[in-house]
């Protein structure tokens, strides 16, 4: 893992902090982007690249709005989200948001989607 440390107040905002990140890729074999409000799982890595392998295609990248969390690291529940449009905004751009899927029995794969969310994206680096 590299790092790179920023204080607040010399932020340039969110894609000048995402630019700043792809900077450090080293040939790796997978790109794993989060926002900062997010909670790594113990064998997180190893249920991303098993996800990725259920996908139909190599080329696919996962991707939601996760889940929330009580800090520090409680996850109240495990849903299964989809990024879907919701409406176009007065500027016409599209808004999107997410469903939560039907849990019991929960998805057997990733469901594919039309839409991707920066703040949790997974998928080869290629």
């Amino acid at each position: 893992m590299r790092l790179i440390e920023v204080d607040w107040r010399d932020s340039e905002g969110v894609c000048w902090a995402r630019a700043q990140m792809e900077q450090l890729w080293r040939d790796e074999e997978y790109l794993f982007q989060i926002d900062s409000h997010m909670r790594f799982e113990s064998g997180g890595d190893e249920s991303l690249v098993d996800m990725h392998c259920a996908c139909p295609s190599p080329k696919a990248v996962l991707t939601t709005y996760p889940a929330g969390y009580t800090p520090p690291r409680h996850i109240p529940h495990r849903v299964t989200r989809r990024l879907v449009a919701q409406k176009f905004n007065r500027y016409g751009g599209c808004i999107i948001i997410s469903r939560t899927l039907p849990h019991n029995p929960p998805p057997h794969a990733p469901v594919l989607g039309a839409f991707i969310g920066a703040g949790m994206l997974f998928g080869p680096a290629a």
